[in-house]
């Protein structure tokens, strides 16, 4: 549980590298609790890790597509770098990956 605890303070860091090692965290978690849950029996607890999993391989996707994994962070959108990218002829959308 402490490396799922551990997973959560890094996903909420700004830079890429961090949410990366997050991702890596949770996944070993995942891993931790199907062990767990295959020695007790508990069939309903393994489905739901491996279904994070998969939901954490999609975040690290989406993460690497975006902006490379070892890249820097995208700028979170606010209504400030929402006017810059108007300003240059980008649209709003952009910003999150739309």
């Amino acid at each position: 549980m402490a490396i799922t605890v551990l997973a959560a303070w890094f996903m909420g860091s700004g830079r890429a590298k961090r949410r990366v090692i997050a991702f890596c965290c949770f996944t070993a978690g995942n891993v931790m609790w199907v062990v767990w849950g295959k020695s007790h029996d508990a069939y309903g607890l393994i489905i739901l890790e491996i279904i994070m999993a998969m939901m954490n391989m999609r975040g690290l996707k989406k993460i690497s597509l975006k902006v490379g994994a070892w890249g820097n962070a995208v700028k979170p959108v606010t209504p400030a770098n929402m006017a810059r990218n108007a300003a240059s002829g980008l649209d709003s959308l952009s910003a999150i990956g739309h």
